[in-house]
C-alpha cells in the first residue's frame, strides 16, 4: 500500500466556480477525488497511477469509481489506450505505460476481462 499526496489548489471564489460548472472547464474534477487516492493507495505500488492522479485527475477519478466492476474499468482502460478514431495525440508515455499496468493487473486478478471489454 502506498500513500498519496497531492497539491490541492486553492478553490475557486464563487463567481468563478458558478462558471465553471456552466462550461465544460475542469471545474471540481481538476483534483483528484478522496475515493480515487483511496484507490490508488490500496493498488500495489508498482501498479499505482501516481502520474494519472496528478496530470489528468478527471480520468482517475472514473477509474476509481469503476474499479468494482471488472467489465467496465476493462471497458474504460480498453477506451483510454485504444485511438479508435484515428489521428488523436495520445496520452504521455508515462500515462500511457500506467494505464498499460493497470490493464495487465486488472487481466491478471479476472483472466479474460479485458477480452470481454
Amino acid at each position: 500500500m502506498i500513500s498519496l499526496t497531492l497539491d490541492r489548489p486553492a478553490m475557486p471564489d464563487r463567481a468563478e466556480h458558478h462558471d465553471q460548472r456552466r462550461s465544460r472547464g475542469p471545474g471540481q474534477f481538476a483534483q483528484p477525488l478522496p475515493a480515487a487516492l483511496r484507490w490508488a493507495g490500496m493498488l500495489p505500488r508498482e501498479v499505482a497511477p501516481c502520474v494519472l492522479l496528478r496530470q489528468f485527475p478527471r480520468i482517475a477519478n472514473g477509474l476509481a469509481r469503476s474499479w468494482t466492476d471488472p467489465l467496465a474499468s476493462a471497458k474504460l482502460l480498453d477506451d483510454l489506450v485504444t485511438d479508435r478514431r484515428g489521428h488523436r495525440q495520445g496520452f504521455p508515455p508515462a500515462i500511457q505505460h500506467e494505464l498499460l499496468r493497470l490493464q495487465d493487473f486488472l487481466e491478471n486478478r479476472f483472466p479474460g476481462v479485458m477480452r470481454r471489454a
